[in-house]
């Protein structure tokens, strides 16, 4: 027997109908009677449900056993109640075990979409606060740990996130199982190209000859998960702007179909990207220098949408968006509304979309019931398309993909960096979302505050949420505040700085729920205080650290396994004697570690560096650094942390 594959025909509060199909395979020449036995067991160990089938197989032959499970009362999975059953199928013959299958995580749940509830999970809808995520962990590099996929999901849910997108790849097994666990949709997605590579050597020169058998393994591998809702055939697919690349969407949203009829179609198209549109308007291909990054690049990111409407754009486009359950539209939110006066059966996602846009684009999302959701880029910082995200304040500089000299490495544009700290722009996200109701504050870094920034699409303004700024005493500085209300009050050493209003929609003047004031950098202590009716809702406080730089070290997995899944993440801080953070302080940070494990990755979220995430030291950045261990046997890990002047700190990890 190789495979279970489980799936949901019906559920309510009363009772579930669950489908299995379980494939065995007789692979002897004589013919064999056997019993087939199936359970679905809740996350307390109670078997919920039992099947019991008597087999009779032919030698070499291969069959497909259909069962159906009835649950009663069953715990049906959701985002906000992700509960899981686990399935196990045995076949028996003389009462001997001769092999078994299981499913780890098996949610119960029905899915629908129309354009009255959009996406409903039993009934109820819900709408995808979602984040684009590359397949790489950071300072580990791309390997796929089922702890370090773990850590992201679970920091990404508690900042208020509900759904991801895998860019640009089938999602791992191990993330898959943990968004089942704790309650996180996904868009699972097969490339990031088709016949028409992007770069040398990529999945385009095999497509052809490949393409379903990526389609049958993404679908194979996703089938048992409750959390995959949609499967994605593409990001920013070239061909999709012509008749002959609608076609390859038929073909791949058909086979997928055959394969899942359960899960929906979609796929990340930017409009201005599909080929024939692109030559239309602005007269040239994919093949204009630089290529297609180069072209989302620089100020051009932020007209993309409007020019996305252009008549031969969505002429372009309308056959392939014609293929799917759900259009997904890459920086196109302005098609929203005007793809459905036209065409009302249409369900649309922001499948892509940028990280200042939230405001606007969670409005028309909730006031729009055909909109199910948004996925912003990105919500975890990654390697590779370097600087997309930064500022650029000299004069003269090109912006954008390629645009960042050596050694830029990191994309520098996400709600968390590369070591799962959480980003200026992360904090705004959760406040328009209603997730944060405390409002927040960002310093513009004071050494700019003379140049004007020349920024990208993906680029964010506030820097850190600091008042540790050295050798800046009595010079200006910009301060971002963040929150929900009518105005916020900013009070400096405790001077108020005045009211200013709190803009409720994004203009091209600003950000909804965000204001700039103007300050002059002293230590001590600034307040943003938010006033909605003239009441305060909110207060948030950053103080400076002392002068007495120290360790803080807090270590995540202090007991682990001794197996291949298995890691302990150690968050390195500068901070006073009063424990309050220090991130104006920079510190060459070396960690040690002797006895059970070995240091699998160290550095910081700097998208500037050239640190070698294998070494043992790095410097910290914004006053933190992190550190990742890997057990190699059952037994204690000893960590040693230190820096010059500081005390060093010891921590232990249990092997088990």
């Amino acid at each position: 027997m190789d495979g279970l594959k489980l799936a949901t025909e019906a559920a309510d509060g009363e009772v579930a109908s669950v489908i299995a199909d379980v494939t065995v395979v007789n692979d002897g020449l004589r013919g064999k009677s056997v019993s087939l036995q199936i359970d679905l067991v809740d996350e307390a160990g109670v078997v919920a449900c039992t099947d019991t089938q008597a087999l009779t197989l032919r030698g070499l032959t291969t069959e497909t056993i259909r069962a159906r499970l009835y649950v009663k009362h069953p715990k049906l999975w959701n985002v906000d109640a992700p509960n899981v059953y686990r399935a196990e199928a045995r076949i028996v013959e003389g009462g001997a075990l001769v092999d078994a299958a299981r499913v780890e995580t098996f949610g119960i749940r029905v899915l629908t979409l129309d354009n009255v509830r959009g996406l409903a999970i039993n009934g109820k809808t819900v709408k995808l606060y979602g984040g684009c995520i590359h397949h790489d962990n950071g300072v580990i590099g791309a390997a796929t740990i089922a702890s370090a996929e773990e850590r992201r999901v679970r920091l990404m849910k508690q900042a208020g996130y509900n759904a991801l997108r895998s860019a640009h790849h089938p999602m791992s097994r191990a993330l898959l199982e943990t968004c089942d666990r704790l309650g996180v949709v996904v868009m699972d997605e097969l490339t990031d190209m088709w016949n028409i590579s992007k770069t040398r050597r990529d999945y385009g020169v095999s497509f052809e000859a490949s393409w379903q058998q990526g389609v049958r393994a993404m679908v194979e591998k996703d089938y048992n998960h409750p959390c995959v809702v949609m499967y994605s055939m593409g990001n920013e697919i070239p061909e999709s702007g012509s008749p002959a690349g609608a076609a390859i969407y038929r073909r791949l949203a058909a086979l997928t179909r055959s394969l899942d009829p359960k899960r929906y179609i979609t796929a990340g198209l930017n409009n201005m990207l599909a080929g024939n549109a692109m030559e239309q308007v602005m007269g040239k291909g994919n093949d204009a220098q630089g290529g297609i990054n180069e072209f989302m690049s620089g100020d051009f990111g932020s007209i993309m949408g409007k020019l996305a409407m252009h008549p031969a754009v969505v002429a372009a486009t309308n056959e392939s968006y014609e293929s799917m359950d759900i259009c997904g539209y890459n920086y196109a939110a302005d098609r929203y509304a005007h793809d459905f006066a036209q065409f009302t059966n249409w369900i649309s996602v922001g499948s892509e979309t940028f990280p200042k846009d939230l405001a606007y684009n969670w409005k028309l999302v909730q006031e729009n019931p055909h909109v199910i959701g948004d996925f912003v880029w990105t919500s975890w910082d990654y390697l590779g398309e370097a600087g997309i995200g930064r500022d650029h304040y000299s004069k003269g500089e090109r912006t954008g993909f390629g645009a960042n000299p050596y050694p830029w490495r990191i994309a520098w544009d996400a709600d968390f960096d590369i070591t799962g700290r959480r980003t200026p722009q992360g904090y705004y996200r959760e406040i328009v979302v209603d997730h944060r109701k405390e409002p927040y504050v960002a310093m513009q870094t004071p050494e700019t505050y003379e140049r004007a920034p020349a920024a990208t699409a993906w680029s964010w303004t506030g820097t850190a949420s600091s008042w540790n700024w050295y050798g800046y005493e009595g010079k200006p500085i910009r301060i971002d505040v963040y929150g929900k209300g009518d105005e916020a009050e900013l009070i400096v050493n405790g001077e108020s700085l005045g009211r200013q209003a709190l803009p409720k929609e994004t203009t091209e003047a600003g950000l909804a729920f965000m204001t700039t004031f103007e300050a002059v950098y002293a230590p001590g202590k600034v307040e943003a205080v938010v006033y909605e009716n003239g009441a305060e809702t909110g207060r948030y406080a950053v103080e400076s650290a002392g002068d007495d730089v120290r360790l803080d070290v807090r270590v995540e997995g202090e007991a682990i396994c001794a197996n291949d899944a298995a890691l302990a993440f150690i968050d390195i801080d500068l901070a006073d004697a009063q424990g309050r953070p220090n991130p104006g302080a920079v510190k060459e940070i070396r960690v040690q570690v002797s006895g059970a494990g070995v240091l699998q990755g160290i550095g910081s979220g700097n998208p500037c560096s050239e640190e070698d995430f294998f070494a043992d030291s790095c410097n910290t950045f914004f006053g933190h650094a992190f550190a990742v261990v890997r057990p190699v046997q059952a037994g204690t890990i000893a960590v040693t942390v230190s820096a010059e002047g500081c005390a060093p700190v010891v921590r232990e990890i249990v092997v088990k």
